[in-house]
């Protein structure tokens, strides 16, 4: 657990509270409040300004900024007297995160964590930042400053305050066409017929690659993010254009994270950014959801290359996520931080007279080797972190590491934040699934069927979609569900079903689909709300465009969507996502990397959603022949006995044989993967 002297032994009101996060800040002498509606009625009741404070349990600037600051008894003081304190973990509250950083970036220009926004009473936004230090610094004012700076406007500069807040205010509640014609991207008639051109495909490509590190793989300079939708995207670009630049970056990518310090070398697991453009030195907090979306395209990767350090890495990754971060229920935890002992990294990291007390001679020459250990120290403060800069497989390397897991298991660990969200379990389910259908490895499915179980017992128990929780903590389901979690819920039942084939799962994913057009769309554009209809403690709803850490639910919900409408044979789902692919479509080609997932749509609708339909009772070996192949814009399904299923109705559960069925047509059936494949391929 994350250690903290409490500066008070009387706690604030976040005791009440199941977040690792809020619980950090509990015994902070800041009378903490959660967002609830007593802390917002008491700001309303005393027309006070609300001091809201959003970040998360594995956010290093959001524990150094406690200690500097929220620790400090006069700092608190002055908190106390002038604002209504409220602290948010933007995990358990995304929509409220999102509302306040979109402010933030449009005032700063830029947001992250620790996320620090001053409110009116009425909620409204209108003054903020980031990290403030506690002495002046680079141009930063302290926090003791901008605090007395900021109670002083709020009370003497009262109309000017709320000026600047219903300024705001218009900026976040514009509608979404306008919102891209600011960003000087137009939005196509919306009576184009074919959407999407090869060019536009190949505009797209150029983009990205302007962006490739062609020496150490990735998109970008440091801080270097993984960028797995866009190694996604660049898969299907080498599938539909044969574009071999696309897969040689994708696979040279992929190798350079997984040899680098950004990728746990002894426990599996990879941290969420590297600090370096040479994937070496990581900010070194793991998330789930990197880790789930790393396993999807490492898994379609392997499809194609067959390169074995995919597989074994994905193995030590799944390895790492059941030992670390999977609770007896079945589901997967949030995050591990960043910091051990109040330092950044320290449980992962070796100084080099450590590394000779615990290995052997011989291990010790080769760990040295392989991952470049120096007596100064490879890293700061003469410690050194294990990136491989050699090949090697050897026994006495895997001696090595064994030992030294066992040493460092025996270290103070990073702390867990132990929320289990609905939607980051989703998208590892649809991970795990990807890495069953690629590698066959039956501990993938298992683990992905585990996370699902748990989602259906604890945060949808009752299949009803009026009832789905956000998160769960210490067994506790929490939240009304936001966009995310369902269209993240929806692609993992259709991904959860290519592996076990439960129609049951089909019906479930058709069921979200209507709820979400009930409850959460815009009907013009057609995008959808990132928060419930019925919500009320929110001053706006938003519209999620853009992929960034995690693809946006809208992009997700467009994917499923045309593959929904294929199996329910629903037309408006799929008017629906040609709508949204049309008004997106200019500011995908100009900026793929903002729009990654998108773009995988776009490629899905071009070329239409292929329904791969097995029957017999060699149904199972057709589809586990056909499963390790990368086949985007399909669907695999099976007919081996009676469906509620339409499209699979005329197909009999008897005669071994597949077929192959776009735009409501089907080839002529055929009794041979290989044949099948080709007609794929071709």
């Amino acid at each position: 657990m994350y250690y903290f002297v409490p500066m008070s032994n009387t706690p604030n009101q976040l005791i009440k509270e199941t977040s690792p996060y809020l619980l950090q800040h509990a015994y902070n002498p800041v009378q903490w409040h959660a967002w609830n509606d007593e802390a917002l009625q008491k700001a309303r009741d005393l027309k006070c300004p609300i001091l809201l404070s959003i970040g998360y349990s594995s956010c290093h600037w959001c524990h150094v900024m406690e200690h500097e600051s929220f620790e400090n008894e006069q700092t608190a003081a002055l908190m106390n007297e002038h604002f209504i304190n409220i602290k948010v973990d933007r995990e358990e509250r995304p929509d409220l995160d999102h509302i306040y950083m979109n402010a933030i970036q449009i005032l700063t220009g830029s947001g992250g964590w620790p996320l620090n926004v001053f409110l009116t009473p009425d909620l409204k936004p209108f003054y903020g930042g980031t990290y403030f230090p506690p002495k002046p610094i680079h141009n930063r004012p302290s926090w003791n400053d901008l605090l007395w700076y900021i109670a002083d406007a709020f009370k003497n500069k009262k109309t000017e305050v709320e000026q600047q807040a219903n300024q705001l205010m218009d900026y976040i509640n514009n509608d979404v066409v306008s919102v891209l014609k600011k960003k000087n991207i137009d939005v196509p008639n919306e009576n184009e017929e074919n959407i999407f051109s090869e060019n536009d495909f190949e505009k797209m490509f150029q983009a990205m690659q302007m962006q490739f590190d062609s020496m150490d793989g990735g998109f970008g300079a440091a801080p270097k993010f993984l960028g797995t939708m866009n190694i996604e995207w660049l898969l299907h670009h080498f599938h539909f254009a044969k574009n071999e630049k696309a897969l040689a970056h994708v696979e040279w990518s992929l190798l350079k994270m997984l040899n680098g310090g950004i990728y746990d070398q002894l426990g599996g697991g990879i941290s969420r950014y590297s600090t370096d453009a040479k994937w070496f030195a990581p900010h070194f907090e793991k998330m789930l959801y990197d880790n789930a979306l790393l396993l999807k395209v490492m898994a379609q990767t392997f499809s194609i290359t067959k390169n074995n350090l995919l597989k074994e890495k994905a193995k030590q990754i799944l390895i790492w996520l059941q030992r670390e971060m999977q609770d007896l229920n079945g589901g997967f935890y949030s995050a591990l931080d960043a910091d051990s002992e109040g330092v950044e990294g320290k449980f992962y990291v070796w100084t080099y007279e450590e590394l000779k007390t615990i290995l052997t001679e011989q291990e010790f020459k080769i760990v040295e080797k392989t991952y470049n250990i120096l007596p100064e120290g490879n890293w700061e403060h003469g410690f050194n972190i294990l990136h491989q800069v050699e090949n090697n497989s050897s026994e006495i390397l895997t001696s090595a590491h064994k030992r030294l897991f066992a040493a460092r298991e025996k270290r103070i660990r990073p702390q867990l934040d132990n929320k289990q969200l609905l939607a980051w379990n989703a998208l590892l389910i649809s991970g795990l699934s990807q890495c069953y259908k690629s590698f066959g490895d039956e501990a993938f499915k298992n683990a992905a069927l585990q996370s699902l179980n748990f989602i259906e017992e604890k945060l949808f128990p009752e299949k009803n979609p009026t009832k789905i929780f956000h998160q769960c903590t210490l067994g506790k389901p929490q939240q009304q569900a936001f966009l995310d979690d369902y269209a993240y819920l929806m692609q993992a039942y259709l991904s959860a079903y290519e592996i076990c084939f439960d129609e049951n799962y089909l019906h479930s994913a058709y069921s979200l689909s209507q709820f979400v057009l009930s409850n959460f769309i815009n009907e013009n554009p057609p995008f959808f709300y990132y928060t419930q209809k019925n919500q009320t403690d929110v001053i706006s709803r938003t519209i999620e465009l853009y992929d960034g850490a995690v693809p946006s639910p809208n992009s997700v919900l467009c994917r499923a969507f045309l593959k929904l409408s294929v199996i329910f044979e629903d037309e408006k789902l799929f008017e629906i996502a040609k709508n949204q692919l049309q008004d997106v479509k200019n500011a995908m080609v100009q900026h793929p990397t903002s729009f990654a997932n998108w773009a995988c749509a776009a490629y899905e609708f071009k070329n239409g959603i292929i329904e791969i339909i097995c029957c017999g009772n060699d149904a199972d070996e057709f589809t586990n022949e056909i499963q390790q192949h990368f086949l985007p814009a399909t669907i695999l399904m099976q007919k081996k006995n009676s469906t509620g299923i339409n499209v699979l109705k005329e197909y009999s559960t008897t005669e071994n044989q597949i077929f192959l069925c776009k735009n409501k047509t089907c080839s002529m059936p055929q009794k041979s993967t290989e044949k099948i494949l080709l007609l794929l391929y071709n």
